[in-house]
């Protein structure tokens, strides 16, 4: 599966996937029902035994197609509920962090990545309430919860690094490396 990008685009592709996987059980069972019907008919003396047997084998076999799917589609719901959980626990994990040195610096390294995106130049630098002491020259916004906004002074453009947009925007990055390193 290719890293994509919101989780609503990865969800509609794993069903996509998964409705590609159905399609292609579906396909094989169908082959093979072809090419069981194409051998001669057994010399039973009973004319109906082919018949029901062939509907036997396809019954089995659609029941495996429905098995199939019904194991990777839980997979997947697995799987994503995994990566759900784990994005869960990060968030809180930042949000309790009350070691200011480490609240700074982090904040630091986001208003340094704003401004550097603006391309330099005066910026207005908006975090939560709470996080205001920790950032020079910042102001608390309601509209924060962790990360910072980082604005033009001319308030034509703005970097937004809260935590929201950076977990959008690194996604498919670290869904790859989830995948790589949970589902090799």
């Amino acid at each position: 599966m290719k890293p994509m990008g919101s989780v609503a685009a990865v969800v509609a592709a794993m069903r996509d996937d998964a409705s590609v996987e159905v399609e292609r059980l579906e396909q094989d069972a169908a082959a093979q029902a072809g090419r069981i019907a194409s051998r001669p008919k057994a010399e039973t003396g009973d004319p109906d035994a082919d018949a029901r047997v062939l509907a036997a084998r396809r019954e089995a076999a659609e029941m495996r197609a429905r098995e199939d799917w019904a194991d990777a589609r839980a997979m997947l719901e697995a799987r994503e509920q995994f990566l759900q959980e784990v994005v869960a626990e990060g968030r809180r994990k930042l949000a309790i962090d009350e070691d200011t040195s480490n609240r700074r610096a982090w904040l630091a390294k986001l208003v340094r990545e704003g401004t550097e995106r603006l391309g330099g130049g005066e910026v207005v630098i908006e975090v939560a309430p709470a996080d205001a002491p920790l950032v020079a020259h910042a102001r608390g916004s309601a509209e924060v919860r962790l990360g910072c906004i980082v604005r033009a002074a001319d308030g034509k453009s703005w970097f937004d690094n809260r935590i929201e947009e950076r977990e959008r925007r690194f996604e498919p990055a670290w869904r790859a490396l989830l995948g790589r390193t949970y589902w090799p």
